[in-house]
């Protein structure tokens, strides 16, 4: 009996170190998919000293409540960007777009960011695919926001007959995208390739590569 109550002992013992393992192992991929967490207060951009994932800091004494506050009363069509010194560091992006009337934003992924698209003006056909397959997609009006997770395939369709505007925020400041479309036609992946994986023709690729590829000079 002592040996069978030490055995059981010992497996308990086991399973609570496996779960502590698990645990720390998740708590750590969870600290890597995101931005990294900032070291001071903040870094407010300094636009003449571009790195590659951002912006070298402004000298604090430099720094003003000026470069906290933003408009979005014109449309900016990049999200990391140096109208929004402040942001510089903190894990977060922002951008207004304009969508004219039948406009698209075309399926495409960012691979670094869920994004939350809020619509300020305007009615859209929106929604996302998640890995399994499965399309979540929805009209949303004016104040309505949807959220698209990190990483998968989204889209909107601006349905009105005007001009719509979105605001869209990012929990990184450098989200990536990727258009699903110019990824695949247009990057000079191997053509047969293409047409087996699509089950087209030769000539059905060539009409759809035209969009997409790079003029040549």
């Amino acid at each position: 009996m002592g040996s069978l109550n030490f055995r059981l002992c010992m497996q308990l013992i086991a399973t609570y170190l496996l779960l502590q393992h698990f645990i720390l192992v998740t708590q750590l991929s969870l600290q890597v998919q995101a931005d990294a967490e900032p070291l001071q207060d903040f870094c407010v951009a300094d636009p003449t000293q571009p790195t590659s994932v951002g912006y070298n800091c402004k000298p604090v004494a430099e720094v003003t409540v000026k470069d906290f506050v933003f408009s979005l009363d014109q449309p900016i069509v990049q999200a990391l960007s140096p109208a929004y010194p402040g942001l510089n560091s903190l894990g977060s992006a922002i951008s207004r777009f304009d969508i004219p009337a039948g406009g698209l934003v075309n399926p495409h992924t960012h691979p670094r960011a869920t994004e939350l698209f809020y619509v300020k003006e305007g009615t859209f056909y929106a929604g996302f695919v998640s890995v399994a397959g499965k399309l979540y997609d929805t009209v949303i009006k004016t104040e309505d926001v949807i959220i698209l997770p990190q990483g998968l395939i989204h889209f909107a369709y601006n349905l009105g007959n005007t001009t719509a505007t979105i605001i869209v925020w990012f929990n990184s400041e450098n989200p990536g995208t990727y258009f699903v479309a110019p990824t695949l036609f247009g990057s000079g992946i191997n053509e047969t390739f293409l047409e087996k994986v699509f089950q087209i023709d030769a000539e059905t690729l060539k009409n759809i590569e035209k969009n997409f590829l790079p003029k040549k000079k």
